[in-house]
């Protein structure tokens, strides 16, 4: 983020030295600075658009492998705005595997207690590739912390309709589900339905 207010702090001293150069009328110094100022112009509204780019090293955009690896450098050196930005550019450049991204993204959130951030993250996920499952995990459990019971339930017993779930690798998760449903069933004083799940 610091470099984010550096660089800014930069381009309008630019702009500022293409007023200079206009008020003193010096062709060549106009035309200089003037160009100058539209390159200015357009990296900052670049920097508004997407804040991340400004610091972000390619290398670790590069591949979903390094983008992965450097959010987790970041979060272990406890510096998570700079990896929820680095995540969010990688979700914004539209890669095939944004998606786990965003789901990365989300778990970032929750892990920081942003359980509204990370429920609109796997709500997307669920919609948008609604055969990954382990986003409709997630999802129930955001909305279970966020005090929303019901609509974890309705997130779980959506992800038991799924074809993915009854594959045979996805049993284990399978159980998964039917052990939360069957908790929180219970929890909710719903037992004949816990007992169905359990």
């Amino acid at each position: 983020i610091e470099y984010f207010y550096s660089t800014k702090k930069a381009i309008l001293n630019l702009m500022g030295a293409y007023e200079e150069a206009s008020l003193l009328n010096v062709p060549g110094k106009v035309s200089d600075a003037s160009q100058q100022m539209l390159e200015a112009q357009s990296l900052l509204k670049n920097i508004k658009e997407n804040p991340a780019s400004v610091f972000i090293n390619k290398d670790a955009v590069s591949s979903l492998s390094n983008l992965v690896a450097a959010c987790e450098a970041y979060t272990k050196s406890g510096q998570f705005e700079k990896a929820i930005l680095l995540y969010r550019h990688y979700v914004n450049s539209k890669a095939p595997d944004a998606f786990l991204a965003k789901y990365n993204l989300g778990a970032l959130y929750a892990t920081l207690n942003e359980h509204h951030f990370a429920a609109a993250c796997y709500e997307e996920i669920t919609k948008s590739y609604p055969g990954f499952i382990p986003a409709h995990m997630n999802l129930g459990s955001v909305y279970e912390r966020l005090g929303r019971n019901q609509d974890a339930l309705v997130a779980w017993e959506r992800a038991l309709t799924l074809p993915q779930v009854d594959a045979p690798e996805s049993k284990d998760e399978k159980i998964k589900f039917l052990n939360k449903l069957g908790r929180l069933n219970e929890i909710d004083r719903s037992y004949e339905k816990a007992e169905h799940f359990l």
